[in-house]
This record gives C-alpha cells, sequence and structure tokens, in this order.
C-alpha cells in the first residue's frame, strides 16, 4: 500500500518445508528485502519484480530475494547524488553478515550469504539476487 501497488512480489516455499516447525529469522531477510524494494525497485521504471523463494537443500534452508531492479552500482550513484548521503551508512546488511558469521563460529559452517549483480547481455544491470543460506532448525 505504501508503494501504490507499484511493484510486484511473490513469496514461494517449498513444499518439503514444513512451515510450522522451521525456524528461519525474518530479521535476516528484513534488510536485504527493504534494500530491494527502496534502492532497487523504487528508482526503476517499467514492471517491478520481488521474488522471495525458501527451498530446503541438504539439510539447509536456502532463502533466494531477487529484484529486476536497477542493481546497486546504479542505486550507488543514485545515492551519492542526495544531500546528506554520505552521514548515513546502512547498519541492517552489516549486522546480517554479522549474525551469519556468529552462526559459522557456533559450528554452523554452511551458514552464508551470497549477493550476486544480475547483467544482461549488453552488460546492463538487471537487478540483483542475495541467497542466504541457515542450516535447518527446528521448534
Amino acid at each position: 500500500l505504501r508503494f501504490k501497488k507499484s511493484f510486484h512480489y511473490q513469496i514461494d516455499i517449498d513444499n518439503s518445508i514444513d512451515v510450522e516447525t522451521v525456524l528461519f529469522p525474518s530479521l535476516l531477510i528484513q534488510p536485504f528485502i527493504e534494500n530491494a524494494i527502496w534502492h532497487g525497485l523504487m528508482h526503476k521504471s517499467g514492471e517491478k519484480i520481488l521474488d522471495i523463494s525458501f527451498k530446503l537443500t541438504e539439510e539447509k534452508i536456502n532463502c533466494t530475494i531477487n529484484d529486476n531492479g536497477i542493481g546497486r552500482i546504479k542505486s550507488a550513484e543514485i545515492k551519492a547524488q542526495k544531500l546528506g548521503a554520505f552521514h548515513f551508512d546502512s547498519k541492517g546488511t552489516i549486522l546480517a553478515q554479522q549474525r551469519i558469521e556468529t552462526l559459522t563460529q557456533l559450528g554452523f559452517k554452511d551458514a552464508a550469504i551470497k549477493i550476486t549483480d544480475n547483467y544482461d547481455t549488453e552488460n546492463i544491470a538487471t537487478g540483483t539476487t542475495v541467497e542466504i543460506i541457515i542450516p535447518l532448525q527446528k521448534n
């Protein structure tokens, strides 16, 4: 509602995931979804799409956040032009990475965050994909 339905989103959850017992920390994915909307999609013209998926693979939950926005480089250029942009550093993604590092220190070696910039065949940015992998945790 806040964005006046200016983008389409889809959330897919693998049928093999029992949503009643499998735990995934929502605040781990929130900053990446927020970044996809605010920095990737809001500055894009045309169709704007945000896809979020959860898959179970080898005792790990894999959350993928994919947008078809303007990409991180163009977004950084826009941010640099804004007044006061250099006085604010985003903490959400830094805190998410610290949480993953804590998980790996606790023995969950497969925990990871991978960020990929997507480009078309003409090297034009076509969005960003964030993959968050955490070990399976059940309630």
